[in-house]
């Protein structure tokens, strides 16, 4: 009787798609390979296109070898809503829905994502789901603001660091050498007050 080769197990990240197009089991190095699909994708829940643009680019560019293993929501494809509300509603409608996938919800550190994940106090997250805000930055420690008083300078930590000023110095300096000041649109004290 001839000897059968051993089988190999191996667990790689498809699509559900992938896995069906996959049809037979595929042979490597003479080895029958039995494939299983398994979601080992990080769902990244971020706050809207452009924010996706920037962080999708920069796991790209700084970790190439895990690009697989992140997905972030299409919001030009799916014609999704932005802004931190919409964010705080997609990442409970994934843990009504059961999405196994771990998920990381990272939201700007500003007013606007701090009243929108206080509703997510009222939830139990699961085990496999982080939300996060982006970190304080020195350079936000004292920056210019335009508002109804002009132009002054602030710690903007927590009231309106979005992603822009993340993107570093360079980015943020007008041809004058000036930084591009962050201008109020809107104030809610309810988050300055502690409420």
């Amino acid at each position: 009787m001839p000897r059968k080769r051993p089988v190999v197990v191996c667990y790689i990240p498809l699509s559900i798609r992938e896995a069906i197009d996959l049809g037979a089991a595929p042979k490597r190095n003479g080895l029958q390979v039995s494939v299983f699909a398994c979601q080992v994708i990080l769902q990244v829940v971020c706050q809207d296109g452009d924010v996706k643009v920037v962080l999708e680019g920069s796991f790209r560019l700084l970790y190439p070898h895990l690009v697989e293993f992140y997905s972030f929501i299409d919001f030009d494809g799916a014609r999704a809503s932005g802004g931190a509300g919409a964010q705080v509603n997609t990442l409970k409608a994934f843990i009504g829905a059961g999405i196994v996938n771990r998920i990381i919800a990272i939201f700007d550190n500003d007013t606007a994502a701090k009243v929108a994940t206080r509703s997510l106090r009222e939830i139990r997250l699961p085990d496999t789901v982080r939300v996060l805000l982006y970190p304080d930055l020195e350079l936000a420690r004292n920056y210019p603001t335009l508002g109804p008083q002009g132009i002054s300078s602030m710690d903007v930590n927590g009231l309106a660091a979005g992603i822009e000023l993340y993107l570093g110095d360079d980015v943020l300096r007008q041809s004058d050498g000036a930084l591009t000041p962050v201008q109020w649109r809107g104030y809610l004290s309810l988050v300055i007050s502690g409420s």
